[in-house]
């Protein structure tokens, strides 16, 4: 895309700090001017090349979310630069915090999520925003709004989509314990994605997003077969159901799923049955801060004993509670699509994302091919067969 700077700089500029290292422990820093690439911008930067002639050979070629940097040398001329979305380009805004003293806020790179955090707060907290916080807001948001509206792993890195989908569900909710890293959320939130996008086009199939496999299957795999009967009338699905008890349905399963009871998939294992699913035999367990959390709420609602086991297999949530060892465990299971995003336990919000839920490159590179394949119109006869194959030769 062409555009010329001399517009955008004209109206929409920061007024900033570039940061560049030095052999001191202090980094140097250089008086600036940037303007974020958002669609906001470039609409202003063409209204005021239309109030003027153009001027031929002025235009940059840019692409949104990109940033054009002019920093001011020692000698006093300006050196422009060009900053790729995503990248840290080593600008910082000095902020006043109301308290009497200033930050030097980074605003580039894997520090935007945080920046519009920071100056959120501060508006917040009545701190008058100037106009170049508010330009960092608007960037910010600009460029978070175009990663989600199209997260191409071509022109956006992980870290980048990461802290877009991070910063819409920090819109969208309170949540605040999360242990996971940017780079992490961005591949979490490309693979679920890209499960939607097959959802759309072919919603029966294994990968889309909402494709739940049996869990009589899932624990089959891994050598655990179910056998209610076998414990007697009390661990039949109907008796499981009607036992179940108050605070343990509204606020252990209505805290983790939008799937109704009555929906849920509920069975019994042996108390052996249990150990070899703590041990991983099933899948690695879910971990983390709202696991944690959970286990405290499940141990509260039974007396102060029980053991639980969070895992996530092709599609389904499985939480398995063992009320003390020796007697038979239930497993209770739901779509994973129908977990919740957070969760709060103690007047603590966490967002319910695990660090082994995250997908590795493989596995995306496995999933493009996959949509790919959908979106090219193949039938299951075809190398969905393979990929629904090999996917289950993993999970096994």
């Amino acid at each position: 895309m062409k555009i010329n700077p001399r517009s955008l700089f004209a109206g929409e500029a920061i007024t900033c700090l570039k940061l560049t290292e030095s052999p001191s422990a202090e980094p140097a820093s250089h008086q600036a001017q940037a303007v974020f690439i958002t669609a906001e911008t470039v609409a202003a930067a063409r209204r005021r090349d239309a109030l003027r002639p153009p001027q031929p050979g002025a235009c940059a070629d840019v692409a949104y979310g990109d940033i054009l940097v002019l920093k001011r040398l020692d000698d006093g001329r300006m050196e422009g630069e060009h900053v790729p979305a995503g990248r840290d380009g080593g600008l910082a805004l000095r902020v006043d915090t109301g308290r009497g003293d200033d930050l030097l806020l980074p605003f580039t790179g894997r520090h935007m999520l945080l920046a519009r955090e920071r100056l959120g707060d501060l508006s917040e907290n009545g701190v008058p925003m100037d106009p170049d916080m508010r330009r960092v807001l608007d960037g910010i948001k600009g460029v978070f709004d175009l990663v989600i509206a199209n997260p191409d792993p071509g022109r956006f890195n992980d870290t980048l989509i990461g802290q877009a989908f991070q910063s819409a569900m920090i819109d969208g909710c309170s949540a605040s314990e999360i242990e996971i890293e940017p780079e992490e959320f961005g591949r979490k939130a490309r693979a679920d994605l890209m499960r939607a996008r097959i959802a759309r086009l072919e919603p029966r199939h294994p990968e889309a997003l909402g494709s739940a496999q049996d869990p009589g299957r899932i624990l089959a795999a891994a050598g655990i077969l179910r056998d209610a009967a076998a414990n007697g009338p009390a661990w039949t699905e109907d008796a499981l159901r009607r036992a179940v008890g108050d605070r343990f349905r509204r606020e252990v399963l209505g805290a983790l799923t939008r799937t109704p009871i009555s929906r849920m998939s509920v069975v019994a294992v042996s108390s052996e049955d249990f150990d070899m699913i703590r041990s991983g035999r099933v899948g690695p367990r879910l971990r983390g801060p709202w696991i944690s959390a959970l286990s405290d709420r499940i141990l509260d609602t039974n007396g102060g004993r029980a053991e639980a086991v969070f895992l996530s297999r092709q599609g389904r949530d499985l939480l398995v509670v063992r009320d003390q060892p020796g007697v038979p465990a239930v497993v209770w299971s739901w779509p994973t699509a129908d977990r919740f995003l957070e969760v709060t336990v103690h007047g603590e919000h966490f967002v319910n994302i695990a660090r082994e839920e995250i997908p590795g490159d493989a596995e995306l590179r496995r999933l493009a091919l996959v949509l790919e394949q959908v979106e090219a119109g193949l039938d299951d006869e075809g190398p969905f067969s393979d990929v629904a194959g090999a996917r289950a030769s993993r999970s096994a």
